[in-house]
């Protein structure tokens, strides 16, 4: 599946997307837990993250778009509040990570709900198969 990566990545060879909605409890647990040691680990990869909030009405999607006011590293917040995007992607959940190169293309999916604490007792959004994927392709664009 292809679409407009630069809409989404911006100039960075590979990046994340993460999609979330208003109505998702997940969701919401996550943007507590997303930290200063995750913005670390993107930048010292050069990874850049957006966000999609959709699947619910534009004032809510606008609403929830207020909660990431603090959390200055994502590069972009997209609203999709009817959806289009997410079921152009089959995307049929949420919260959901997506790993796409520049040219558009998906490198991984993965649903972004709590995977285990790690050894710091924090929760770990971002599956192992992810950061695979991602560390495999910025190695073969070198």
């Amino acid at each position: 599946m292809r679409f407009a990566p630069k809409e989404l990545c911006g100039s960075s060879g590979v990046c994340l997307v993460l999609w979330m909605a208003p109505w998702c409890p997940d969701c919401s647990k996550m943007i507590r837990r997303l930290n200063l040691s995750t913005e670390k680990f993107f930048d010292s990869r050069g990874i850049d993250v957006s966000i999609v909030i959709g699947k619910d009405s534009l004032k809510r999607c606008r609403d929830y778009q207020g909660n990431f006011s603090d959390i200055r590293w994502f590069k972009n917040i997209y609203l999709d509040p009817a959806g289009k995007l997410f079921r152009s992607l089959g995307i049929r959940y949420i919260p959901q990570w997506l790993a796409l190169n520049r040219q558009g293309e998906i490198l991984e999916r993965s649903p972004a709900y709590p995977i285990k604490p790690n050894p710091s007792g924090e929760v770990v959004y971002l599956p192992s198969k992810i950061l695979k994927s991602l560390d495999e392709y910025l190695a073969s664009a070198e």
